[in-house]
Formats: structure tokens, C-alpha cells, sequence
């Protein structure tokens, strides 16, 4: 009986010496859409030259993510074949038909216009451990690395 009132008040005084336990609030993310509105006139650069611009900027935008959103609008049915182009060449680049969208707009001001719109995601930048110190957000690493690995960002973002 001694025994287990000696185990019990060593086991006490060891739990008075615990420290709470740190809220794990996990890392801090910012999730913003960025849009890209490219005019082209063909009337100053001609048809191939126009053709290969429009293959030029679809190019570094490449490869993107899942749910980039490709808009490819055009004034005049000669504009059409270029547009019908570039819509070839990212179906061939793995972009899903249903991100990407053509039409014909004859009221705009330019004759070939290319508007993408992707989510980008920024993580916050864990400080290091220090001794002594409770400053250190639990999970933080662990959190940046597994947001760094989204293939779509917008999903993370609240739709409204």
C-alpha cells in the first residue's frame, strides 16, 4: 500500500512538471488568381508571324496547372484558323477541352485576344526551431511541403 501511494505522488509531481501542450495552428497559405490578357493585331504583324506569336506565348505558359483557364477569343473568321490552331496545340499539350474556350467576338479591338487565368500559392516561410522557446508553429513544415505538392491551388480557395 505504501508502495502505490509513492508511485502515486511520484507520478503527481511528475505531471506538475508538464507543460501544456502548443496549439498546432498549422502554416498559413495565400491562394491569388493571376490573369494574363494578351492583344494581337494581325494586320501588323501579318498571318505567320501572328500564328507563331500566339505558339510562342501558349509555349511559356506550358506546362500549367490543372485548372489554368484558357480563353482564346477572335474578331474575323481569318483569325479562326489561328485560334482553331492554338486550341490544337494545347489539347495536344494535355490541357483539358473543358478549361479551354474559343470564340468569336466581333466587337472586340483586337483581332486575336488570349486571356489565361491560373491560381498561384504562396506558403509562409517556417522559422527554425529554437531551445527554450514555444514560437515554432507545430506542423508547419509538414503543411508547406503538402500545399507546395497541390496540383490545383484553386481548390484550397473558398468559391464565392
Amino acid at each position: 500500500m505504501i508502495r502505490h501511494i509513492i508511485l502515486l505522488t511520484f507520478a503527481l509531481l511528475l505531471s506538475a512538471c508538464v507543460d501544456k501542450p502548443l496549439p498546432a495552428k498549422g502554416a498559413e497559405a495565400l491562394i491569388y488568381p493571376e490573369e494574363h490578357s494578351f492583344n494581337i493585331d494581325v494586320k501588323r504583324h501579318g498571318l505567320t508571324a501572328t500564328q507563331s506569336r500566339v505558339e510562342a506565348i501558349i509555349t511559356d505558359f506550358l506546362p500549367a496547372a490543372p485548372d489554368t483557364d484558357w480563353v482564346i477569343s477572335y474578331r474575323t473568321l481569318r483569325e479562326q484558323k489561328i485560334a482553331k490552331k492554338a486550341e490544337q496545340q494545347l489539347n495536344q499539350a494535355g490541357v483539358s477541352p473543358r478549361r479551354i474556350k474559343r470564340q468569336q467576338l466581333p466587337s472586340q479591338a483586337n483581332d486575336i485576344v488570349i486571356k489565361i487565368k491560373q491560381y498561384h500559392l504562396i506558403t509562409e516561410n517556417c522559422s527554425a526551431y529554437q531551445i527554450n522557446t514555444n514560437t515554432v508553429k507545430t506542423g508547419c513544415f509538414v503543411e508547406t511541403l503538402r500545399m507546395k505538392q497541390i496540383a490545383s491551388p484553386s481548390r484550397l480557395a473558398a468559391q464565392s
